[in-house]
């Protein structure tokens, strides 16, 4: 089977900024480094795109991701059959909007399906965030940025409950150290009473510049002055699929994609490899629920 992939020449004509030769020093620099899995151009792409042409931030991003992905349970084991990722596509929505925001901005959805805290497991939640991310990614390519909503209609302190610290501080490692994403902003819809509870508990894990993009809100014409109502589904007064026909297509399109995360899930660093040098510790979410301290150069 083909695995789905953007064409590596369109990106070059969509962002002038690329270029090839900036791309070809970062493949180069990434196969010299024996402890890493080999990139091809697409990937390269991403990473030099999300870090806006800085090569030398694309280096430490490179290595973050495959470091978190070698590493942590919480991106591995991402077969579409699977209970975990089951569970995940059962209890909740979380896919792409075909419409961008006025600024080129793509949108992704999340929101509970299934409202019961007990049926509520954020690890398996971030694996399939993951794999529509992924999808994303190799599907379309670069992208101007990335907005993120969560409906949180039906959440209850139950959820907050069950957002294990060990697991939370992984993902938002991931999300603002080593994903290839231009993350532009975070909307909380329908943020209830527990919204206080919930801010104090991320709170300690945002940096500066992921904190200024939160944004809450109330009611949908607080939200539609970012992201426009014709964006959103139709249960909100949008143009876009039902959330029922959304939760449908993203099942199928995982399902569809298999061979892609198998193929992904291949590309792991060796840490016996890696090159002498100064080093930080990252620690990231174990199976136990423990972190793994690792030595990064």
């Amino acid at each position: 089977m083909d695995l789905i992939s953007a064409d590596v020449e369109s990106q070059y004509a969509r962002d002038k900024n690329l270029k090839k030769g900036d791309i070809e020093a970062l493949l180069e620099w990434a196969n010299k480094q024996t402890h890493l899995p080999k990139i091809n151009e697409l990937q390269a792409i991403l990473f030099l795109h999300s870090c806006y042409y800085r090569n030398e931030a694309a280096k430490v991003t490179i290595d973050n991701f495959f470091t978190v992905k070698t590493t942590s349970d919480l991106f591995r084991n991402r077969d579409p059959l699977s209970a975990p990722v089951q569970n995940a596509t059962s209890a909740t929505l979380c896919t792409r909007l075909s419409k961008k925001t006025p600024k080129g901005y793509i949108v992704y959805l999340f929101k509970l399906i299934d409202t019961n805290p007990s049926n509520f497991n954020f690890e398996n939640i971030v694996r399939y965030a993951d794999m529509v991310n992924t999808l994303e990614r190799y599907q379309y390519g670069i992208s101007t940025g990335l907005v993120i909503l969560l409906d949180m209609t039906g959440w209850s302190l139950g959820h907050t409950a069950r957002l294990g610290p060990l697991a939370l501080k992984t993902f938002f490692f991931y999300l603002q150290e080593a994903v290839p994403v231009r993350l532009k902003e975070i909307h909380f819809h329908n943020a209830g009473p527990f919204i206080n509870t919930l801010m104090n508990l991320l709170k300690p894990l945002l940096n500066k510049a992921t904190a200024e993009k939160i944004s809450i809100h109330q009611s949908l014409d607080s939200l539609t002055k970012f992201i426009p109502l014709e964006c959103l589904p139709e249960d909100y007064g949008g143009s876009e699929q039902s959330i029922f026909a959304l939760h449908a297509k993203i099942k199928k399109d995982l399902l569809e994609n298999k061979a892609l995360y198998e193929w992904e899930e291949t590309l792991i660093l060796d840490e016996k490899k890696r090159q002498s040098g100064k080093s930080k510790t990252i620690d990231t979410y174990g199976a136990d629920g423990t972190f793994k301290k690792l030595e990064l150069d």
